[in-house]
């Protein structure tokens, strides 16, 4: 990536009609802008990707299994949205894994989603979620887990403060940190949930396995 910005900045200034555009995970961009050939990148415009919108996921659903002769009820589209919930691999993985579970019948019902639940999970849980929680920091783990310690989806920032039993100063600066990484959203006011779907259960059957309770 330095190399390909040196011949970027080169071109640059040369008057060659070039323009750049780059995408990736965040905490990768902003390790690359950091960088002193790189810094040009601070000038540039940060467009910060948002989850994909759960009935147009569903509608994507419904127009592609329909146009390759798939049967599917408006039910178990919206469970598979939600299964999703917007994440963008999550959405072509699952896709991909009902289509191929479905090919012989060619019907898509629950039973369907019961059996590539398992591979779905393994899969987010091989592709992405090791990778996510492998390169946040111990404080940052802390505040995850005490998340997924809720019972509640949407986790108010107050619940966090006493589980963590840490200065609010402390919450809202770890709280910033997994916004900006994309891990956590903001729901309601003062309220939190995460972005990745099933990324609850992994945080806390993680943290079973790592205390030899599994």
């Amino acid at each position: 990536m330095k190399d390909f910005a040196r011949c970027y900045q080169l071109l640059n200034r040369q008057g060659y009609p070039i323009a750049l555009m780059i995408a990736g995970l965040s905490e990768n961009i902003s390790e690359l802008k950091n960088e002193n050939i790189t810094s040009f990148l601070l000038r540039g415009k940060r467009i910060a990707l948002s989850a994909l919108n759960l009935s147009q996921v569903e509608a994507s659903y419904s127009k592609v299994f329909k146009e390759s002769g798939y049967q599917v009820s408006k039910k178990i589209l919206e469970k598979m949205a939600l299964m999703t919930m917007g994440y963008s691999y999550a959405f072509q993985l699952l896709g991909y894994l009902v289509l191929k579970a479905a090919k012989k019948s060619k019907v898509i019902d629950q039973n369907t989603l019961e059996c590539i639940k398992s591979e779905y999970l393994l899969v987010l849980k091989q592709n992405v979620y090791t990778k996510v929680l492998s390169s946040l920091s111990k404080q940052d783990r802390k505040f995850v887990l005490a998340m997924a310690q809720s019972p509640k989806h949407c986790v108010s920032i107050k619940e966090i403060h006493e589980r963590l039993n840490r200065p609010s100063n402390f919450v809202a600066n770890y709280r910033r940190r997994l916004l900006d990484d994309q891990v956590i959203k903001s729901t309601n006011y003062g309220e939190v949930a995460f972005t990745l779907p099933f990324f609850k259960e992994y945080v806390l059957r993680q943290y079973r396995f790592e205390q030899g309770l599994e």
